[in-house]
């Protein structure tokens, strides 16, 4: 525990007051890029044709629709700086949390899970998009371990939605002996209706 205060003491809490300022600089983009873009896609559908001291060279839909683009790069720029907050926030204090809490782990904010370990699994074989985040992997006192973030999922054929079969972390691990244990697969529709329950009937069972 003093190892992490320590941590966070030396280097995570210096490196947040940075973060703090990329995220309330990502966070500033969010409403004005909204106003522009509600003003301009809002008055040109509803067909405003009179805007007061626009020169009458410059025509209203074309004024608005200009707006509308101003939103949208903004709105762009938003996302850009949202996505290096993001970055910066993996490297600064996920990773060094990752690294102080198992130092035989490396963390790869980008990498995870191969895909044939998780085909290994038996558990889902019939997918056609593969996506992740988040890899922790190497040695943990002894046992090698892999785990990130996945998203599983293939498309329907002869529509353009996607079926998820996996999103959530997925861990791979070796042990040295055989391991009583329990798999349950619940379809999400079934888990938001009755998963709560069924998670309690479950506890009470393995008591």
């Amino acid at each position: 525990m003093e190892d992490l205060k320590g941590l966070y003491a030396k280097k995570i809490r210096p490196a947040t007051v940075e973060l703090e300022r990329m995220r309330s600089r990502a966070r500033s983009y969010s409403f004005p890029g909204l106003l522009f873009l509600v003003v301009g896609m809002g008055g040109w559908i509803i067909g405003i044709d009179k805007i007061p001291y626009l020169p009458k060279s410059v025509p209203p839909k074309f004024f608005l629709l200009a707006v509308a683009g101003i939103g949208v790069l903004i709105g762009m720029k938003g996302a850009r700086a949202r996505a290096a907050y993001r970055r910066a926030y993996k490297h600064n204090v996920v990773g060094l949390v990752a690294r102080a809490l198992a130092p035989g782990l490396k963390y790869d904010p980008n990498g995870f899970v191969d895909q044939g370990r998780f085909e290994a699994s038996g558990i889902f074989d019939h997918f056609d998009k593969y996506l992740g985040d988040d890899l922790l992997q190497g040695d943990l006192n002894g046992i090698p371990l892999a785990m990130s973030e996945l998203e599983v999922s293939y498309s329907v054929p002869g529509d353009s939605s996607e079926c998820p079969v996996f999103h959530g972390l997925f861990m791979r691990f070796e042990a040295s002996r055989r391991l009583k244990h329990r798999t349950v697969v619940i379809p999400k529709s079934t888990k938001d209706l009755i998963g709560p329950l069924l998670v309690r009937l479950l506890k009470v069972r393995n008591t």
